[in-house]
């Protein structure tokens, strides 16, 4: 399988990360979290039946996600952990999401050490 780098995404309810995004990720995008789901159907018609990763510490933002991709042929992998899905990138059984999005405000890593170390796992390809 050839692994490439996912789409990526960080998102929140506060625009003032926008910027903040723009300026740490060449590859990386921002998307406020009210247009969270109208933003992911457009984004994941490229992908019709591909692989979303989504990471938030919330887990009804997961049932959200899951309510979302209903009756679609999407793949979602769901984390209220970032450290767990940093693991399923890497290692024998690694998933190779065509798309992740991450929350930007969690605990344990924030979406910018988040997304930093997924690119560490890309660039390691």
């Amino acid at each position: 399988a050839i692994f490439r780098m996912p789409e990526c995404y960080l998102t929140s309810s506060d625009p003032v990360y926008r910027r903040e995004v723009g300026n740490t990720f060449q590859n990386v995008s921002f998307v406020l979290r009210r247009d969270l789901f109208q933003e992911l159907r457009r984004i994941m018609e490229k992908y019709p039946s591909g692989t979303l990763m989504a990471v938030d510490d919330t887990p009804q933002i997961g049932d959200s996600y899951r309510d979302d991709m209903k009756g679609s042929r999407i793949t979602l992998v769901f984390y209220n952990n970032p450290l767990e899905a940093l693991k399923a990138l890497e290692g024998p059984d690694k998933i190779n999401p065509d798309v992740i999005i991450s929350d930007i405000d969690m605990p344990e890593m924030d979406g910018f050490e988040f997304m930093a170390q997924v690119m560490k796992v890309y660039a390691s390809e």
